[in-house]
């Protein structure tokens, strides 16, 4: 039976619509469109499934941007349905592909230009799962794996798989996705089969909770306060001299994280920020050892 779908309009003044959209990418899950008028306020469009959460979720995203930015004008503009098929069409015109860090380029399947010498192509239709590489929180996890050669890569909140994916075609023998979004997961297993990586990517949906062993690189783009509750769990999981990078933090946010983690005991690493958005990488030189 096809989905239906509630796509959301916000209308926002006097607060940065990147920032705005950003937010809600990381809050939601889902696809964010960007709709800028001369004459007009801004447009914040999200699409949700249509059901109870789904409408509660709509004044959710108005309440917590207003809380966010008191002196903006955020206001719920329309809340219209659409169809699977229309849904996609309307996101297909917002994805184009895109390089990120210095090898790997994301196409969509309708729109593949050739990806150059050196170049590593990952091919992504991100459906309802957050994660179209379009995010500065997407392009800093890239960069920062792009400096690293694991063996073992956890990818934690995995959305569309993106970060998988690359982690595959980066050399990473085992990756293994957790989400705890079923969508996502089923979205983040079509791309890993699309991408011929499926022999080394792994998909399970659940937190890291129902993961073991120790990994050689952990990833995860969520937001500070996902970051904080799961410092523990980055700790269990990291292998002695393994890196975890977290990201989806707004530059205000960085410090709060890293704190955090150094609580658990991991060592900095590096901090990488773009467009108001912090990447934080740590080493966990002690393992799970006390």
């Amino acid at each position: 039976m096809e989905k239906k779908w509630i796509k959301v309009s916000i209308s926002v003044e006097d607060l940065d619509p990147d920032e705005a959209a950003g937010i809600l990418a990381n809050f939601l899950g889902g696809a964010i469109h960007l709709e800028e008028n001369d004459n007009a306020p801004t447009l914040l469009h999200a699409w949700l499934l249509d059901e109870k959460e789904g409408h509660d979720k709509a004044n959710q995203i108005v309440a917590m941007l207003g809380e966010m930015f008191p002196h903006a004008r955020v206001a719920l503009a329309q809340v219209s349905y659409v169809e699977d098929q229309d849904w996609m069409a309307q996101w297909r015109k917002t994805i184009k592909p895109i390089a990120l860090g210095a090898r790997i380029i994301v196409t969509p399947t309708f729109d593949r230009p050739e990806p150059g010498h050196g170049k590593i192509e990952v091919i992504l239709d991100p459906g309802m799962a957050f994660g179209s590489g379009h995010h500065a929180s997407t392009e800093l996890c890239v960069m920062a794996m792009e400096r690293h050669a694991p063996k073992s890569v956890l990818d934690i909140g995995c959305g569309s798989g993106i970060l998988a994916i690359i982690a595959a075609r980066l050399g990473a023998q085992h990756t293994l996705g957790v989400d705890v979004d079923p969508e996502a997961v089923e979205t983040a297993r079509k791309n890993v089969e699309q991408n011929h990586v499926a022999h080394l990517v792994d998909l399970a949906i659940g937190g890291p909770d129902i993961v073991d062993g120790e990994w050689d690189m952990i990833v995860a783009n969520l937001y500070l306060d996902a970051h904080q509750a799961l410092a523990p769990e980055y700790k269990r999981l990291a292998a002695p001299g393994g890196v975890v990078i977290i990201s989806g933090l707004r530059n205000n946010q960085a410090d709060n994280a890293m704190d955090r983690l150094l609580e658990e005991g991991f060592t900095s690493e590096d901090r990488m920020e773009k467009d108001g958005w912090t990447a934080l990488v740590f080493q966990n030189p002690f393992g799970n050892e006390i």
